[in-house]
């Protein structure tokens, strides 16, 4: 169960109106991604079902400096570090958010910061928690809900399948692809170091100037659907 933000409620996520402007954006950021790197077949239709703690999730990112192209590891599953430790209250949505176990970031005190999970059409599985100085996240294909005292779900082996092939391809196995921007090599967002890179512009067009360095050559994808 998500806590309460102290003085500011539970955290929530967008408005109809407001998701409906996030699914239309990240639609189009998905067709300008795709002639780079390919997805997994079902991106464009899971994109229409985006929902508001999702869309709140792409916006604070974009917010933070994502640019169009990084859009591209995010979905395959790229590890990302935000210079903002807030994120990680922002995103404990009341009605969609749990408790995860993750081995990510062991500095962390995990009783006092436990790892947060969230089930979506497009990000599958967000997994997100803190750093010493901000917020990571990542994207994952399957759900793993590993604790005290429970017997292992078919997800929970399909976790470890995905735990495999990370360790045969050093690449990340998101909801869409692969990414090799894992903990050790993570995507930083920061709006105080973010580079020009390419924007989308109103009606779709593409606009801006030169993309943050591309990190990921290890990254192998299928077909977009």
């Amino acid at each position: 169960m998500a806590a309460e933000q102290p003085g500011r409620g539970p955290a929530r996520g967008l408005t109809a109106g407001q998701t409906e402007e996030v699914r239309t954006r990240v639609r189009l950021m998905i067709q300008i991604t795709a002639r780079a790197g390919k997805y997994r077949k079902g991106l464009l239709a899971a994109a229409a079902r985006l929902s508001p703690e999702e869309a709140a999730i792409i916006s604070d990112l974009e917010r933070h400096g994502l640019q169009v192209p990084q859009l591209h590891d995010v979905l395959c599953g790229g590890h990302v570090l935000v210079d903002d430790p807030q994120l990680y209250e922002d995103w404990r949505f009341a009605k969609v958010s749990h408790p995860r176990i993750s081995s990510h970031h062991r500095d962390i005190d995990k009783t006092k910061y436990p790892d947060i999970g969230m089930r979506g059409a497009v990000v599958r599985e967000k997994l997100h928690g803190r750093t010493a100085q901000g917020t990571w996240v990542q994207l994952e294909k399957t759900p793993a809900a590993f604790g005290p005292r429970k017997m292992p779900s078919l997800d929970d082996i399909r976790h470890l399948i995905d735990y495999v092939v990370y360790r045969v391809t050093r690449s990340n196995v998101g909801p869409w692809g692969l990414s090799g921007l894992t903990e050790r090599h993570p995507m930083y967002l920061s709006p105080a170091v973010a580079t020009p890179g390419v924007a989308v512009a109103a009606g779709g067009q593409v606009a801006g100037g030169r993309a943050a360095p591309d990190r990921s050559r290890r990254r192998r994808h299928v077909d977009a659907g």
